[in-house]
């Protein structure tokens, strides 16, 4: 049997073989793949397919695979387009809804001349020199390079080419981007907030007996307030220029919103212990840091220097005071108290408003204590950073400040120098009219940049104020029920209504109020449109930037309206700023003075809303002059009928022609005699926030409003 099973298949006869040919070849046009033709267990087996057919199914299977990754791929990128828009729509509405409470939760009445008694707190509104029209100075390109004049080699501006900035739907020919999608992005928000359902949570020292005159060694602890000072800002990403940290706040032209919450506590109490060991004086309520006995009382530089430490580290709304009572020093010594709402209706002790000035070679502190300023006929100037001096520093006086021909910015190159808590900036040379100059500070402590807004936290804190990035628009606007309007409508025979109403804002609206000034005086119905200029008067009433005459069209005064309309007079069309005392230097020499017309500006193009406070007209100072010791104190309130400011204008031919009269002849302590007024003496009805948001990846815009009336329920 072995024998057999194992005998050659040579001896197989002839008609087997070609039966199993047959057969094979049979399986070959008939599959299955392996067939089996046996005759004494032989077999036929089929291995494989031909390379045509092979090739045939690689191509079928790579259309159908790409057909399937470009569903996917489509599928993916609608998904991430989707998340990005939620996401951002989301940042947004969070955004939104805090800002709301905010001002929901204003705690004073949008009425000037409110009095510290009433423990009301305060409204500020302060409009920088941008607007939707002029958004940002480093996209200007006048030389048509594609690239933004900046100012010089050392911050020049955007470069077109690269920047993802979105654009106007009037791109020129040739750039990638315009950066007109930006809108106005330098207004600063700052009020008092109660909010009792949501406290605000903010840092407080903690540690402080272990070592209560070295601030730095202090620790912190986390305290709920229903009451607090609330900021909100933008900072614009600048160009690098030539600094070591390219990009530091992020891609130029984007803005970064913040929002810094100060806690109203005047009920923390450290009980410091001043002077020898023994010593029965302590310190009461509301101290929360006595400065070193080395700090005499003309070093008020030094003063809030220590203030703005104190204020990176922990967030509580304070004030500087010199104490005569305290011990150790000379004949007293400075401490930081926490501020109460009472505190916060005068406008020295609010967040940042030092207003430090150099008079005589002196640093002090100048009325009416601006948070924002660019001041006024200065071009150039080096500045002091001077830091607290617990901490261990070496001030700088490397910075310099510079601005372009319009006195819209201040910058400055980095200095490199290192400061373990932010600095406070103040000019180093004789300066009557201040500007507001403030460091910001990277995460290591080094300065970077210079701002003439608020600056956002540094060091180890960096971050924890911002509430957006990639923002394109931070806007605050006020309700004035006399802001002109102008239809729009290119059908002049009145067949067909009008395609949109332009207000205050809108890019066609400062042409159609000055053909309106050129066809009409005053203006108002007898605007008559042709087809070149197809404009007629609609109405008044709209949400606007303060002073938004002077933004639009260059003069200062509204001109009035026609009898015909009964219309109201704007409210807000002329852009005040801060006035000054009535005082400046009649030379070059800062020793000698004369006169200021009443009601001169401390900062030109930053038009200031704020309730003011009345305790200037009876705080024993003489705030209207410094140095004019001729002029009465608190004449305003002293029971007799006093010289007044009479404010007088001509408007028989532009410019307008102001004049201030001095005379007596309207009663006792009447309102012409007070020596301070507010920029705005109108009660606000109601303001409007836009903050416009910007996605890069999808590339797509978001914006949001929020209003809010103050108009008494």
């Amino acid at each position: 049997m072995i024998g057999k099973s194992l005998r050659s298949p040579v001896s197989l006869k002839p008609e087997i073989h070609v039966a199993q040919r047959l057969a094979c070849s049979a399986h070959a046009s008939h599959p299955p793949v392996s067939a089996r033709f046996s005759e004494e267990g032989l077999a036929c087996v089929r291995g494989g397919i031909t390379l045509v057919e092979m090739l045939i199914a690689m191509a079928i299977t790579l259309l159908m695979m790409a057909a399937v990754v470009t569903l996917f791929a489509n599928i993916s990128s609608s998904v991430s387009k989707r998340r990005a828009t939620i996401e951002m729509s989301t940042q947004m509405q969070q955004v939104r809804a805090m800002l709301q409470r905010d001002l929901a939760g204003a705690t004073c009445p949008a009425v000037p001349w409110q009095r510290p008694e009433s423990n009301h707190g305060y409204i500020e509104l302060i409009e920088g020199p941008q607007s939707d029209a002029n958004p940002s100075q480093w996209i200007f390109d006048s030389d048509g390079d594609g690239v933004g004049d900046g100012l010089g080699p050392a911050l020049p501006g955007i470069d077109f080419a690269v920047s993802s900035l979105p654009s106007s739907n009037l791109l020129a020919a040739g750039k990638t981007t315009d950066g007109m999608g930006l809108g106005d992005g330098d207004d600063i928000l700052m009020l008092t907030v109660r909010n009792e359902k949501e406290p605000f949570v903010g840092r407080a020292p903690s540690n402080v007996t272990v070592d209560s005159t070295n601030m730095p060694a202090w620790g912190y602890q986390s305290i709920e307030s229903q009451l607090a000072e609330v900021v909100w800002y933008a900072v614009e990403n600048p160009p690098s220029g030539t600094a070591p940290d390219t990009f530091y706040f992020g891609e130029p032209g984007y803005r970064t919103i913040y929002r810094r919450t100060l806690l109203i506590a005047p009920q923390l109490n450290y009980s410091f212990r001043i002077g020898p060991s023994g010593s029965p004086i302590v310190t009461g309520p509301g101290v929360l840091r006595v400065l070193p006995a080395g700090l005499d009382i003309t070093e008020v530089d030094s003063a809030f220097a220590a203030l703005v430490a104190f204020q990176e580290k922990y967030d509580i709304s304070a004030r500087v005071e010199w104490d005569p009572l305290l011990p150790g020093g000379t004949n007293g010594r400075w401490k930081i108290v926490a501020n109460t709402l009472g505190d916060l209706t005068k406008r020295e002790n609010r967040y940042e408003h030092h207003g430090i000035a150099m008079i005589g070679g002196v640093a002090g502190r100048v009325y009416p204590y601006a948070a924002a300023s660019i001041g006024a006929n200065v071009a150039s100037g080096n500045l002091l950073m001077l830091a607290d001096s617990e901490y261990s520093t070496t001030n700088s006086t490397n910075g310099q400040m510079i601005r372009n021909a319009d006195q819209q910015v201040v910058a400055t190159t980095t200095t490199g120098a290192l400061f373990p808590v932010r600095p406070l900036v103040r000019p180093n040379a004789d300066n009557l009219i201040p500007f507001m100059v403030r460091a910001v500070v990277d995460e290591n402590g080094r300065m970077v940049y210079l701002t003439r807004g608020i600056a956002p936290l540094g060091n180890s804190r960096r971050g924890e104020d911002v509430v957006m990035a990639d923002a394109l628009a931070f806007d605050l606007r006020v309700f004035d029920p006399g802001a002109p309007l102008y239809e729009y409508n290119p059908d002049t025979s009145g067949g067909a209504p009008a395609l949109t109403v332009l207000q205050p804002g809108d890019p066609s609206w400062a042409r159609a109020y000055q053909r309106d000034l050129a066809t009409s005086a005053p203006i108002g119905d007898l605007l008559t449109p042709t087809t070149a200029e197809p404009w007629s008067y609609a109405g008044q009433g709209a949400y606007v930037d303060l002073g938004y005459g002077f933004a639009a069209v260059g003069r200062n005064l509204f001109r009035g309206y026609s009898t015909t309309l009964n219309a109201v007079p704007p409210r807000f069309f002329e852009p005040k700023a801060l006035h000054l005392p009535q005082w400046t230097p009649a030379d070059a020499s800062p020793t000698a003075y004369q006169r200021l017309p009443f009601g001169s500006e401390l900062a030109p193009g930053y038009a200031v809303y704020d309730t003011w406070s009345f305790h200037y007209e009876n705080n024993g100072v003489n705030d209207d002059s410094a140095v004019d010791s001729t002029l009465l104190i608190d004449e305003g309130v002293d029971g007799f009928d006093n010289e007044g400011h009479v404010r007088t204008v001509n408007t028989s031919s532009y410019p307008f022609v102001i004049t201030i009269v001095n005379q007596v002849a309207f009663g006792v302590d009447d309102p012409t005699e007070r020596e301070t007024v507010p920029p705005y003496d109108t009660p606000l009805r109601g303001m409007q926030v836009t903050l416009r948001g910007y996605e890069r990846d999808s590339r797509q815009i978001r914006e949001v409003k929020v209003r809010q009336t103050f108009v008494p329920k």
